[in-house]
């Protein structure tokens, strides 16, 4: 797979441990099949995450932000009715994660 940028790479390094999910070990590969956002697997010592890394051009229109709060509303109307979705996981009540301006959901 093709290797990340080191400034992508910084950011979510930073995003895993600004969210305790442990120490990256496997390294972050790319996911291919996004058109909008960009996707990575992470790998730490307990367990492997996905990572949505939102589009920075997207999050900068003005109603960007509250999109994905209505789809979150919605994912979470989702999970209360058992339907089988993997949710965004959440972080002090928070699903999207900020790292110096850039947004992000983990899975």
């Amino acid at each position: 797979m093709a290797e990340i940028q080191k400034k992508e790479q910084a950011l979510i390094t930073k995003l895993i441990h600004q969210t305790g999910l442990g120490k990256i070990t496997g390294g972050i590969l790319p996911v291919s099949g996004g058109l909008m956002h960009r996707m990575y697997k992470v790998m730490t010592l307990d367990k492997t995450f996905a990572v949505k890394h939102l589009n920075p051009e997207i999050m900068k229109r003005p109603d960007a932000k509250g999109n994905f709060a209505s789809a979150e509303a919605f994912e979470k109307i989702l999970e209360e009715k058992g339907l089988p979705i993997v949710p965004a996981m959440s972080f002090a009540g928070e699903k999207m994660q900020e790292v110096e301006g850039n947004y992000f959901y983990i899975y």
